[in-house]
């Protein structure tokens, strides 16, 4: 037979949820196989970070996959625009001022990635601060930040 692998760029599911979605629309197979055969943009995020050795990574998401495929990699020194539960944290969905950028930076320093998911609250401070890393750390020759995005997709998402 054939090994089919099935892919998707949704990073809001975890690689166990996704598993989950593939055997739950009926396909002829169990979780444990599912798991072998399931790709999606969080799991290879955790995994890329880990290869990479970063720790400290940003990440910009509104579900908690990412977030669990991180700390399923041993990653958990992350500083996330949600709590773990995937609820929203305030301090992100505030104005993009000079004074809350600086401050949100601060507050957590060492950041070594940036990562961005799905997010469905995009905001200006969110982008700001992802940037912010982003062109501090490009001044290092060469660079020693990590960034990348996950797709996402606008189809039937359940």
């Amino acid at each position: 037979g054939k090994r089919v692998i099935f892919v998707s760029n949704i990073s809001y599911w975890s690689h166990d949820e996704f598993a989950d979605k593939v055997v739950n629309k009926g396909i002829n197979m169990t979780k444990e196989t599912a798991l072998k055969n399931v790709l999606n943009t969080a799991h290879t995020a955790a995994w890329l970070l880990k290869k990479n050795n970063r720790q400290k990574p940003f990440v910009i998401c509104s579900e908690k996959g990412l977030l669990d495929e991180l700390r399923a990699a041993g990653i958990t020194q992350y500083t996330a625009t949600i709590c773990d539960d995937g609820t929203e944290k305030e301090e992100f969905l505030g104005k993009a001022t000079a004074e809350n950028v600086m401050k949100l930076i601060k507050e957590n320093d060492g950041v070594d990635s940036v990562v961005v998911g799905w997010d469905q609250h995009l905001t200006v401070l969110k982008v700001a601060v992802a940037s912010n890393y982003i062109g501090w750390n490009c001044t290092e020759q060469p660079p020693q930040l990590t960034s990348f995005g996950s797709s996402v997709n606008f189809g039937d998402n359940q």
